[in-house]
C-alpha cells in the first residue's frame, strides 16, 4: 500500500477501527497499550490518506473519545462483576452478623472503583488524544509529495 492512496474518508474508518480495537486491548491488557493503538491509528490514517491535518485533528478527537468511552463502560462493567462476587462471598461468611455494615462498605469500595475507572479514562483519553493528534499531523506531514499534475496521469497497459 502506497502512502496517500486511499481517499480522505478513510481517515475516519482507521481511527475508529483504531479506537474500537484499542478499548478492547486496554480492557485485558493495559490502558498504555490503547494508547499505542491510538497513536498508531492516528499516524496511519493520514499517512495512507488523502487526509490533511485538519482531518487528522478531528479523527483524533474522535477516536479518542471513543476509546475513552469503550475504557470506562467496559471497566465499570468489571469492577460490578467483581463487586458483586466479593458481596457474595461476605455475605456467606457474616451470616447476617453485621452484614449491611459489610454491604455498605461494599457499595463505598465499588463507587471509588467507579470513580477510580472514570478518572483513569479521561486521563488516558487526553493524553491519547494528544499523542494521537501529534501522531496524525507527523503522518501528514511525512507523507510523499505526488509532482504537480501526476494526479491525472495514466498508463495504458
Amino acid at each position: 500500500m502506497k502512502p496517500g492512496s486511499m481517499e480522505a474518508k478513510m481517515a475516519w474508518a482507521i481511527m475508529l477501527g483504531a479506537a474500537l480495537l484499542a478499548g478492547v486491548a486496554s480492557l485485558f491488557a493495559n490502558g498504555w497499550v490503547g494508547v499505542g493503538l491510538l497513536i498508531a491509528g492516528g499516524f496511519l490514517s493520514t499517512f495512507l490518506t488523502k487526509a490533511g491535518k485538519g482531518l487528522g485533528v478531528g479523527a483524533a478527537f474522535v477516536g479518542s473519545t471513543l476509546y475513552a468511552i469503550i475504557f470506562a463502560v467496559g471497566g465499570i462493567m468489571m469492577l460490578d462483576s467483581v463487586m458483586a462476587e466479593a458481596n457474595a462471598a461476605v455475605a456467606v461468611d457474616l451470616e447476617g452478623q453485621g452484614e449491611a455494615a459489610a454491604q455498605a462498605a461494599g457499595a463505598l469500595m465499588g463507587a471509588l472503583g467507579t470513580g477510580a475507572i472514570i478518572f483513569a479514562a479521561v486521563i488516558s483519553g487526553v493524553v491519547a488524544f494528544i499523542l494521537s493528534l501529534i501522531a496524525a499531523i507527523v503522518g501528514a506531514s511525512s507523507r510523499p509529495k505526488a509532482p504537480a499534475g501526476a494526479a491525472n496521469v495514466h498508463v495504458a497497459v
